[in-house]
């Protein structure tokens, strides 16, 4: 292993967790207030988020040899948004391990693999593009609060990609994190660093808590996380990985995780696209240390984990979002090439495009799922072809 490590590998990996930290873990934080915990409470989710996504994501990178990334449940922690204080934390605990449960039982029925397969790569092209189309604009929409920022860094981006390729995601990184340094933008008086000891929860089972809380998040995480995740996977030419093991693993994890107060863990969607494409290296074989180094990140985010409380605070949003938004440009590439030249789909990959780039959200469901329910139907409608494999989808002649 030690002769595939690189530092554009290991970067990518750095680049996932500092966007998940400084971005969706706010969330956390809003959800952990709605339910009325205290800090060392809040700080026991944060450590059991870093300690299940990290040992999960280097178990299965190292094992499957790709960058398999794995992350918490957004779309899952923001259902509970709705939900606190009607919902008690002991009753989000039994919730969140019934939800592993039932992940892991899909996933050794290998129902998921088949679904997968049937999709066609134009229309997992659109979603993808789609998804991620939002955090490349998110990037530019920055021109009005931080634009000698934006330009700075978009600079370092196409100077980069022209004469220095695989660094210049590391380059654009660098030349942020200085700026911000420089400007006095980056608040680090604000860490806090002590020991943290998670706190584990007696979980409670209610039937409101199933209906509310379990099969919603099963839904949004299938949806959410699963689906797009593996599509990245499949794109980016890992063509032969298998959710199986995935769902067992995350699903696992997230069970017993769950007595920490954490969120779900499932197979991580925006940050596998910043791994799983040449910027982390050009060799496919060799970006599996991308899905090692952002496992061993977020384990040292374990042992910081008060400091990652306010590390949020401490990033300025807009260099989180430009960062973000150029990381992903070239997997956004690559989509956008994949769904046009699937000219059998190019109708769907375009609606799945346009319906999943919108945000919509319906029945509590995003718009990556609705881009794939719209983009499916109308493949089914113009190609044949995909119609002749509907049947045996799920069931064997």
């Amino acid at each position: 292993m030690l002769k595939d490590i690189s530092l554009s590998a290991v970067v990518a990996g750095l680049l996932a967790v500092i966007i998940a930290y400084a971005g969706p873990l706010i969330i956390v934080f809003q959800v952990a207030t709605l339910a009325g915990v205290s800090t060392d409470m809040m700080m026991s989710w944060v450590w059991g988020i870093s300690m299940g996504v990290g040992i999960s994501g280097i178990f299965l990178s190292y094992v499957s040899k790709m960058p398999i990334m794995t992350g918490w449940s957004v779309p899952g922690t923001v259902l509970l948004l709705s939900l606190f204080p009607t919902l008690t934390v002991p009753e989000m605990v039994g919730a969140h391990m019934l939800a592993g449960l039932i992940i892991v039982l899909i996933g050794i029925s290998g129902s998921f693999d088949k679904l997968m397969a049937w999709i066609p790569q134009g229309v997992a092209g659109g979603m993808l593009a789609g998804l991620l189309f939002q955090f490349g604009a998110a990037a530019f929409n920055t021109i009005g609060s931080s634009p000698l920022l934006l330009v700075l860094m978009l600079s370092v981006y196409l100077l980069g990609k022209r004469y220095f390729s695989r660094y210049s995601i590391v380059a654009v990184f660098a030349t942020g994190l200085l700026f911000v340094i420089v400007t006095g933008q980056l608040h680090t008086e604000q860490f806090n660093l002590q020991w943290v000891t998670p706190q584990l929860i007696v979980p409670e089972f209610s039937v409101f808590s199933i209906l509310s809380l379990s099969i919603p998040l099963v839904l949004v995480s299938l949806s959410g996380q699963y689906l797009p995740g593996m599509a990245i996977l499949r794109v980016d030419g890992y063509r032969n990985v298998k959710s199986r093991p995935i769902m067992v693993v995350t699903g696992a994890t997230s069970a017993l995780n769950a007595l920490t107060g954490a969120p779900s863990i499932v197979l991580g969607a925006i940050s596998a696209a910043i791994a799983t494409g040449p910027d982390s290296h050009p060799n496919p074989d060799k970006r599996y240390i991308a899905g090692i180094s952002n496992g061993v990140f977020y384990i040292i985010g374990a042992f910081c984990t008060s400091a990652i409380v306010t590390l949020f605070a401490v990033f300025p949003a807009e260099l989180v979002a430009i960062l973000a938004g150029l990381a992903l440009m070239s997997s956004i590439n690559g989509n956008i090439v994949l769904a046009v030249e699937d000219k059998e789909n190019r109708e769907a990959a375009l609606l799945t495009f346009i319906a999943t780039a919108s945000g919509m959200s319906f029945l509590g469901l995003a718009s990556a799922f609705w881009g794939i329910v719209i983009g499916m139907a109308a493949a089914l409608l113009f190609n044949p072809k995909l119609r002749a494999g509907f049947r045996p989808l799920l069931f064997k002649r």
